[in-house]
């Protein structure tokens, strides 16, 4: 058996090593990144509860070989783990769909959004008074 890095210079997604790994084991799983329309955090996935149901025990065992591959290869006692039926936790804020086209130069200085203040959109959002006293408000 031969082990490589899971593509060791890209940011980790779940749902394309679930595929990939039960790939390596010779079987096919729909993964899925989105749930109910909404995405899904990079460390979390969603697949097909009857494909998961006939690859659960293959892919366990395997998995534990892999872990304590993962554990020679890297040193200490711990390893990645995979828990199943875990609350989903999705991505707050995706902006891909607004990035700035390459190209256009935009500058933006001194600029706040302003939320009403009993509104409940303005949870997780900072507030700042301006030299007038008026109070801004900007989300992070």
């Amino acid at each position: 058996v031969s082990w490589t890095r899971f593509k060791p210079h890209e940011k980790f997604h779940l749902s394309e090593y679930m595929r990939d790994f039960t790939e390596r084991l010779g079987h096919q799983l729909q993964t899925y990144g989105v749930m109910d329309g909404r995405k899904l955090v990079r460390y979390q996935c969603v697949v097909v509860r009857q494909q998961w149901d006939e690859l659960r025990t293959p892919f366990f065992e395997a998995f534990q070989v892999q872990k304590a591959a993962y554990r020679r290869a890297n040193g200490g006692t711990t390893a990645p783990s995979l828990v199943e039926d875990a609350a989903p936790r999705f991505v707050l804020r995706d902006f891909s769909c607004c990035a700035q086209p390459v190209g256009i130069k935009t500058i933006v200085r001194k600029t706040f959004i302003e939320l009403d203040e009993g509104s409940d959109h303005s949870a997780g959002c900072l507030k700042r008074s301006n030299s007038t006293g008026e109070v801004l408000a900007y989300c992070v």
